[in-house]
């Protein structure tokens, strides 16, 4: 079988290259295409399949649930509706597939067919496209620096004096048409001692953390002599936000092979997918963390239990349980002792731990490479960098980290249950980029010899994505190698602004509603006017509303749910209402510093079909649809006005909230902090108080 295709989606490459929207005011897939027997043996009458993936968390794989459902299929011959999985040889097919509401950004996607039954029988067609934004969503950033302050990469862009404008960081931010980009900085330190009681709580107020960028990063502002209740509180913060799901980027140096970097080494090394084995966690099967009443140097828990094996200068053998790169044991040449100077090994390979190789004389120093692994989002957009056709150029300085990757899935033997969110359990790492050697060999004279010249490292072991990783992801999860030096390379520099985007679109992003004027309608279903507040009329000389506005004793709301995450986008979701209230005797929850009540509700109807009321869930929550329009009405009771006290709408409004979540929502004292699968979505009440006549 063969695909071939007449029409397909417009391609992005490069910013402004967007598929355009459709009548209907909802943005498309389309393919004219027809399925062909390669083998020119005839027509038969087996049947093929058709489906559609995007891979919205941009680790490069089109996986089962993001598949994109609901196919328009029509025969191009006599326009007739045809079942997906009813395709034929030899017929020319249009493909028509409706994107999510809400989605923006880069699309890449891949239509996929299979022989019925056959499923590991396929062809396929793929491709990247972009939907624009209607109004730029703001990716909030929060950078927290070295407690040395040492940056090479300032994303604000204060470090940009010295380059070209077309390549500061903050011209590179705002040409990116689909996004705004806000970065706050701060050092570990400010973080640490600032947010003593928060730490958690300040982090949740930003989309996406970024850890970096310096050479041998320092969490901690002077020498380790043992753990810091702070300083273990604010990094648990960092793990427990990584945990849930929100987008963070990681950078070079914040591992380190001994106790320099301590609080990364024990709690953020398997979150960042470095901990090939599980050694951060209690050897015996605990899983509770190695800390200092154990061992206050860290390098040396390691060598003990799992390390290098050696008598005198003579390596016996390598215990691979300690999950150190080959670089660094390379690197090590043969000593127990790190930061040996001397950085070639006794196996003929020149084990240069920076790609630079500094032990030579300047004059033969050549800026190294990185090669791309594998395409996607973050080597197409915004920026397009590489192709498989020509996926190597040079970077600046940097070299290999200490720990192997963990290529296996996240949901591994030593990772606790409990601390697994869903949204990234059993993703695997997809390495885009890995270090790479000199581009040409053009040492000459004396430094031509075999242990400085033929077997350097990175050209005697060529594209290793386990030991020398520039650019990796796994799930909201990013690493870069950039930081070892300052970033003046173009090309590097927008890889870096791809990365950011990439990152913020694999974290999870909270479903919302949209509150709706006049309900449901079917002619234009998403062209009801959005309101975010409603006007009733009230008579404060006997506290009460009137008219058919309230129809006296209940208030009619209707809102229209969104969910932009395509892998949930046909799972139920879960609804909670409240009124915001001022009393914490009142409150039933507590959100961020502000008291809500929750409210009893009935629903009148679900897409104009009037029903006699949802079925209210054990945990007090609603199942509701994703892009349904839903009306409900509560009692006018549930204001508090209709009472003795009178409220004074001259100083403040009412506030009605929908909470809305991808899964089921806690409840009283367990939440301070919504989950980044969670939005409250306010609708402001207004009274009209009735004009007294004489």
């Amino acid at each position: 079988m063969e695909v071939e295709c007449s029409l397909r989606p417009t391609e992005y490459r490069n910013p402004g290259d967007y598929l355009t929207i459709d009548s209907d005011g909802y943005y498309y897939l389309d393919f004219t295409l027809t399925l062909k027997n390669a083998a020119a043996v005839g027509v038969s009458d087996t049947k093929y399949v058709a489906k559609l993936f995007v891979d919205e968390d941009s680790d490069g794989k089109y996986e089962t649930d993001e598949e994109l459902r609901g196919l328009i299929i029509n025969r191009v011959s006599d326009n007739a509706a045809i079942a997906s999985d009813a395709l034929n040889l030899g017929s020319a097919y249009k493909i028509r597939c409706k994107i999510p509401e809400g989605y923006v950004g880069c699309l890449p996607w891949k239509l996929v067919f299979s022989q019925n039954g056959e499923v590991n029988i396929t062809r396929s067609v793929s491709g990247f496209s972009a939907i624009p934004a209607k109004n730029k969503p703001t990716i909030k950033v929060l950078q927290l620096g070295s407690a040395w302050g040492n940056e090479r990469f300032d994303l604000r862009g204060n470090l940009d004096t010295t380059l070209s404008e077309s390549i500061k960081l903050s011209t590179l931010f705002r040409d990116i048409q689909d996004f705004n980009i806000d970065v706050t900085y701060m050092s570990v330190t400010e973080y640490v001692n600032n947010h003593t009681n928060d730490y958690y709580e300040y982090l949740s107020g930003f989309d996406m953390l970024v850890l970096g960028f310096t050479d041998i990063y320092r969490y901690y502002p002077g020498d380790f002599r043992g753990e810091d209740e702070n300083y273990r509180n604010s990094v648990l913060a960092i793990r427990k936000y990584t945990l849930s799901g929100r987008s963070v980027l990681f950078t070079h140096d914040l591992t380190y092979f001994d106790n320099r970097g301590y609080y990364i080494n024990t709690y953020l090394r398997d979150v960042q997918g470095m901990d090939r084995f599980g050694i951060t966690y209690d050897i015996l099967g605990n899983n509770s963390y190695i800390n200092s009443d154990k061992s206050l140097q860290y390098e040396f828990q390691y060598d003990k239990n799992y390390g290098i094996k050696s008598s005198g200068n003579t390596v016996l053998y390598f215990d691979t349980k300690h999950g150190y790169s080959d670089n660094i044991i390379l690197w090590r040449n043969n000593s127990l002792k790190f930061g040996s100077t001397n950085r070639r090994a006794s196996n003929n390979y020149n084990s240069d731990f920076d790609v630079m190789p500094k032990d030579k004389d300047s004059s033969f120093e050549k800026p190294e490479t990185i090669t791309m692994i594998n395409e996607g989002q973050v080597t197409r957009y915004p920026y397009s960098i590489t192709s498989l056709d020509a996926p190597t150029f040079r970077a600046t300085n940097t070299h290999s980290q200490y720990y192997q990757l963990n290529l296996d899935t996240l949901d591994s033997y030593w990772l606790p249950k409990e601390e697994r969110a869903n949204e990234i359990e059993g993703d695997d790492i997809t390495v885009w980029y890995v270090i790479g050697n000199r581009e040409k060999d053009d040492l000459e004279g004396a430094a031509k010899s075999v242990t400085n010249t033929n077997y350097n490292y990175y050209r005697a072991i060529q594209k290793d994505v386990r030991n020398d990783y520039y650019l990796y992801s796994r799930g909201n999860v990013f690493y870069t190698g950039a930081g070892h030096s300052f970033v003046g390379n173009e090309k590097e520099r927008k890889l870096f602004v791809n990365t950011i985007v990439a990152a913020y679109s694999a974290g999870v992003h909270a479903p919302t509603v949209d509150f709706k004027e006049n309900g449901y309608s079917e002619t234009s279903k998403r062209k009801n006017s959005t309101i975010s507040s409603i006007y009733l009329p009230y008579d404060s000389t006997v506290n009460q509303f009137v008219g058919s506005a309230s129809e006296n004793t209940k208030i009619t709301v209707s809102f229209r749910t969104k969910n932009p995450n395509i892998r949930n986008s046909s799972k139920s979701m879960y609804a909670k209402f409240y009124m915001a209230v001022s009393d914490e005797a009142e409150a039933t929850i507590k959100i961020e510093g502000k008291y809500y009540k929750e409210i009893g509700v009935r629903f009148k109807s679900v897409d104009g079909e009037t029903v006699e009321d949802l079925v209210k869930r054990s945990d007090g929550s609603y199942a509701v649809e994703n892009y349904t329009t839903y009306s409900l009405e509560f009692d006018v009771n549930e204001l508090g006005l209709n009472g003795s006290v009178v409220h004074d709408f001259a100083k403040s409004n009412l506030e009605f909230y929908v909470r809305l979540g991808l899964s089921e929502l806690e409840s009283g004292n367990d939440v301070q902090i919504l989950p980044a699968s969670e939005s409250m979505n306010g609708l402001n009440i207004f009274c009209t108080e009735l004009l007294e006549l004489e």
